[in-house]
């Protein structure tokens, strides 16, 4: 996948060893972003395996959603950044694009944190379950998860439209009306006129663009 979103950087008019550093730090990003994705997912399926009686998929999966909206918004930055360089990018320009990188990374960790907070608190008070009986140690499964990893969003769908499929949140078979109705569900609830967080207005630039590529291929 990453080669196929690479060329952008490839054809980019800059010399040849700030592209090369370039092009390590951006997959590095890419990377680190897609496994907080695959964490989270991973978390939640081993909910869903783990607690008999959990009804709450719609829950998991708006939490799920938003959060990966967070993650595909900050790539979409360090893109559309990338996009507008020139023959003037400098070697002083690289350490900016890294140290941006850097604190989107920290910052995307922090929410994730605060995501699985707040998976344990509804699970606690709901169903009375401590999270930590079920919770994956990740040190001692590094396998498994990168198995799962492998299955999900590292190993599927190589296409650019693969992101649009992820911003809305629905497979990549998804039929012209399950694309629409995924799209207004998520309009409503980002778009700015309802949504007063401050980065509504961000995620609903994603939603529309995501929406436009796939709605160009009916």
């Amino acid at each position: 996948m990453l080669k196929d979103k690479t060329n952008f950087i490839n054809n980019l008019k800059i010399q040849e060893q700030l592209k090369i550093e370039l092009l390590f730090l951006y997959e590095r990003f890419s990377n680190k972003t897609i496994n907080l994705i695959n964490k989270l997912l991973f978390e939640i399926q081993n909910i869903e395996n783990n607690i008999i009686q959990f009804i709450d998929s719609d829950f998991l999966s708006d939490i799920y959603n938003e959060f990966k909206l967070k993650v595909l918004m900050n790539q979409n930055i360090i893109e559309n950044k990338i996009e507008i360089i020139d023959k003037n990018f400098k070697e002083i320009d690289l350490k900016k694009i890294e140290v941006l990188m850097n604190e989107m990374i920290y910052k995307l960790n922090e929410n994730y944190i605060l995501t699985i907070k707040k998976i344990k608190q509804f699970i606690l008070c709901k169903y009375e379950i401590d999270f930590e009986t079920i919770e994956i140690n990740y040190s001692e499964n590094k396998n498994r998860f990168e198995d799962f990893s492998q299955k999900n969003i590292l190993g599927s769908n190589s296409s650019g439209d693969f992101w649009s499929y992820e911003i809305l949140g629905i497979s990549l078979n998804a039929s012209n009306i399950q694309i629409k109705q995924a799209y207004k569900a998520l309009a409503k609830k980002y778009h700015p006129d309802n949504n007063k967080d401050p980065e509504a207005e961000e995620m609903m630039k994603l939603i529309n663009k995501a929406y436009n590529i796939l709605k160009g291929k009916e």
